[in-house]
């Protein structure tokens, strides 16, 4: 097993049993995918709020910065040290605006293994019963699904209506939840757990790798119009914010489809926050309010320094 699934599974478990938790109210997927995604984006506000913070102090001092690398371009040590005064007097952490940016990165993972190995992550399904289940139904004549590939535990769960009884392995409750799942995986009559490239056209699995890029490149457009930063960035580093989100869109492709209703929510969302951020946290504010914090950091620096008697 690879790192990314090892990952994967980790968080999945983890995050699994909050997505259970309201899959289990609305006995539907989507439904519960989006209070998951208002919780996470409600518990990440803050940080995001430091990141657009962080991004605003950056391009503030970008042009202090590049002075400093240029006027002590031969004297590293001397370099990071005035670096260091400027960071002290900005009040800024080079480091402060990543976590907003990887946060979805990980919360992402953790869907995709709870989705693609709902089993074991959702629900705690053992190795040795899951391998017994396939040799289980493999020996059944004429039912179709292909139980050795990586979306084995979803072509367990897709018959598992039809079998259920035959898979003696599993416990009570772990067949009433596995059968729950089953059916919250029909969103108004589409397959989520149909795979788009994998699928037939009259599936309309195609339809959340369309919803997902769409709702992608919606967010980061609005997000980067509403901030009037869309033509800061130089040639090729416009298309830099748009890299991980593709990756993510690349994976809706080949993964069930509600891995792309996972993430056409998480977007839609996005944006509405995007929204919001701009409405009441603008350049314009964050900058006032920046620029009074900064004000009081020098007096408070000024006040602590030692002061030359005038007298002497």
């Amino acid at each position: 097993m690879n790192l990314f699934n090892l990952i994967g599974d980790a968080l999945g478990r983890l995050l699994g049993l909050v997505l259970w938790f309201f899959f289990d109210l609305f006995d539907s997927f989507v439904p519960a995918v989006f209070i998951f995604v208002v919780i996470i984006k409600a518990l990440s506000f803050p940080f995001e709020l430091k990141s657009r913070k962080a991004l605003l102090k950056t391009s503030k001092i970008s042009a202090k910065t590049q002075e400093i690398q240029k006027k002590y371009a031969n004297n590293r040590q001397k370099m990071n040290e005035e670096m260091a005064k400027l960071y002290e007097k900005e009040g800024f952490n080079p480091l402060g605006g990543c976590l907003p940016q990887l946060l979805p990165a990980f919360v992402f993972t953790g869907v995709y293994g709870a989705i693609f190995r709902p089993l074991t992550n959702l629900f705690h399904v053992s190795a040795e019963a899951l391998s017994s289940a396939v040799e289980a139904l493999k020996a059944i004549p004429g039912l179709s699904g292909d139980f050795g590939s990586v979306y084995a535990q979803l072509e367990i769960i897709k018959v598992f209506p039809q079998v259920s009884d035959k898979l003696t392995m599993f416990t009570a409750e772990q067949i009433s939840d596995i059968l729950d799942f089953n059916k919250g995986f029909n969103f108004f009559g589409l397959d989520l757990f149909a795979v788009p490239m994998t699928s037939s056209f009259e599936t309309l699995a195609w339809i959340w790798p369309v919803l997902s890029a769409g709702t992608m490149f919606a967010t980061i457009f609005v997000a980067q119009m509403m901030d009037g930063n869309r033509q800061a960035a130089p040639g090729c580093a416009r298309f830099v914010p748009f890299l991980i989100p593709l990756i993510f869109v690349s994976l809706t492709l080949y993964a069930p489809a509600a891995l792309g209703a996972y993430y056409t929510v998480f977007n839609v969302i996005s944006l509405i926050q995007s929204i919001f951020l701009a409405r009441f946290f603008g350049p314009k504010a964050l900058a006032a309010k920046e620029e009074a914090a900064r004000i009081a950091r020098l007096e408070i620096i000024e006040a602590s320094e030692p002061r030359i008697d005038a007298e002497k």
